[in-house]
């Protein structure tokens, strides 16, 4: 684990880098000057931007957030989503052996994740989990901070024994100073509680299977850049793929600045993901 001041540092050795968006280029609510200039130095040195975010969302939708926040896309070469991978396996059948009729758990803005799914039938009124095959979690309404509000649905749907697929495996995310719940804390308490959960998105290999058909390189030439131990690191850990740590996230208050190299050998040891740089913020 090496601390770098910045990516120029490192770059050369890299034909891409596969870039986390929540949290190294934006905070939910404007983007990182400084992460725009890194991309822009990428790019000016001939290396591939693969941008995977855990969105629970399709990719033009996410693309068209990027656009209102503002980020050129001459910046980058491709954008995969957990929400377009899930989308894909639901369109290949992937629940099929389960039934038809789904529960949707999540906010109205994600809700595009089941157009073009018409031989599924989505449900998201709470009554209707008595009538449900399965649960498709893409997360909560923004603003939400605690899964307890979901406890009895849940422990309804498992009292069933209901599959859920997660698209968003994230526990946490931070909009602007604030922390939100996403759909992998309503997971987590789902599975504690015994259901069945299938993720989408990193930690998980089939996002990655996205990304090298995107970028055409393998995992031991691209660089993950992420602020997240539990998914970004992780996922680069089991995918052979160096990581860059920024800490400009969900971790920045716990580990401090300057950053603190004995807190994040702690975190590394209790999320077992090991980052092969560290850096105070992309850029």
């Amino acid at each position: 684990m090496r601390q770098i001041s910045g990516l120029t540092e490192i770059i050369d050795a890299y034909d891409g880098l596969v870039v986390d968006l929540w949290g190294v280029m934006h905070n939910g609510k404007a983007l990182f000057p400084q992460a725009v200039a890194a991309l822009t130095t990428a790019k000016a040195a001939g290396k591939s931007v693969t941008l995977l975010s855990n969105a629970p969302r399709r990719r033009t939708a996410a693309l068209a957030a990027l656009e209102a926040l503002g980020l050129p896309s001459h910046l980058f070469d491709d954008l995969v989503t957990s929400g377009q991978v899930a989308w894909q396996a639901l369109s290949d059948g992937y629940a099929d052996p389960w039934g038809p009729t789904c529960y949707f758990l999540g906010a109205e803005k994600d809700m595009g994740i089941q157009q073009g799914l018409d031989h599924l039938a989505f449900m998201s009124d709470e009554t209707a989990i008595d009538q449900a095959d399965w649960i498709l979690n893409v997360g909560p309404e923004t603003g939400q901070t605690d899964t307890r509000p979901f406890a009895p649905l849940l422990h309804q749907a498992q009292q069933r024994a209901l599959p859920m697929i997660c698209a968003n495996p994230d526990l946490i995310v931070q909009r602007g100073t604030s922390m939100e719940i996403c759909a992998g804390s309503i997971a987590k308490a789902y599975a504690e509680l015994g259901g069945d959960v299938v993720w989408f998105g990193k930690p998980h290999r089939a996002v990655y299977d996205a990304v090298y058909q995107a970028s055409g390189a393998t995992a031991q030439r691209l660089l993950a850049v992420g602020d997240s131990f539990k998914t970004d690191v992780r996922g680069a850990n089991a995918q052979g793929m160096d990581v860059l740590y920024v800490n400009t996230g969900i971790h920045g208050a716990d580990i401090g600045r300057p950053l603190s190299m004995d807190r994040i050998a702690q975190l590394s040891e209790e999320n077992q993901a090991v980052p092969t740089y560290v850096a105070e913020a992309f850029k």
